[in-house]
């Protein structure tokens, strides 16, 4: 059983979630193992285990499946058999480690930011990864929701000690372009459909680039994936470098949770 209180999320994870007998969504408070929140990073942005003395466990969810990096501690047979389930995997973290796929996702979403301030539109970085036979980035980052990539964007940099995170996803979440699940993001969702191109977007970056005095720049194809295959290795060689996860733990949550390898 998942329980999740706020219904957004629970319709976002039901339909991410396949048919698994036995396993349903709750709304009510814990009669159960799951809840939405992260303890570890002190954000509620991912499904996680919670039961009092279990480690927390993170799930993330694509087209390639399932992938779940538990936080320190045993893990209990109940989790193993739902990892089962979901014919995901299962990776185990030490208590004190950031979740590798937050720490991914903070820093293409932060290089994507960067990207967008000096001047390439969420069109042009999308069609230049897949150009490169490579994910739609900034249309994932909509799908995942900016609102909870902003928050773990700024628990990660938190722990790391990292500088302060620019100010355009920031004000893109206060003004409500939250992704899919608000009908506008870094695109526009007319109906609920697919992305259409929100001219809105290049005003906002301007604006938020002009404030901060970032330089502008005509960045070609090339250039654009550059910068974000760079920002991703930069991101494994730091997490390697803690000697928390395995290479293959960390190719598997690349390609899981941003679609990458």
């Amino acid at each position: 059983m998942l329980v999740v209180p706020d219904p957004d999320d629970r319709a976002r994870i039901g339909d991410m979630l396949p048919p698994t007998e036995g396993l349903r969504l709750a709304q009510d408070k814990p009669m159960a193992d799951l809840c939405l929140g992260d303890p570890a990073l002190g954000a509620e942005t991912s499904v996680v285990w919670t039961a009092p003395q279990r480690p927390a466990a993170v799930f993330s969810w694509s087209s390639a499946g399932w992938v779940v990096e538990v936080l320190g501690g045993a893990v209990p047979e109940a989790l193993k058999d739902l990892v089962a389930a979901l014919n995901g995997t299962l990776i185990q973290l030490p208590e004190y480690a950031i979740p590798p796929s937050k720490r991914l996702r903070a820093a293409v979403a932060t290089e994507v930011e960067r990207l967008l301030l000096t001047g390439a539109s969420p069109v042009e970085i999308d069609d230049a990864l897949a150009a490169e036979g490579l994910p739609h980035l900034v249309k994932r980052m909509d799908a995942d929701g900016n609102d909870r990539i902003l928050r773990d964007r700024d628990a990660v940099f938190q722990r790391l000690g990292s500088p302060a995170p620019l100010p355009l996803l920031a004000r893109a979440v206060e003004e409500g372009r939250w992704g899919h699940s608000t009908g506008v993001g870094w695109y526009r969702y007319p109906g609920g459909g697919g992305p259409v191109e929100d001219p809105l977007v290049e005003d906002l970056a301007a604006e938020e680039a002009h404030f901060a005095k970032w330089p502008q720049q005509d960045l070609t194809a090339s250039e654009i994936v550059e910068r974000l295959r760079r920002a991703k290795d930069d991101a494994v060689a730091d997490i390697l470098d803690s000697g928390e996860v395995a290479r293959r733990d960390v190719d598997v949550v690349l390609h899981v949770a941003l679609g990458w390898g």
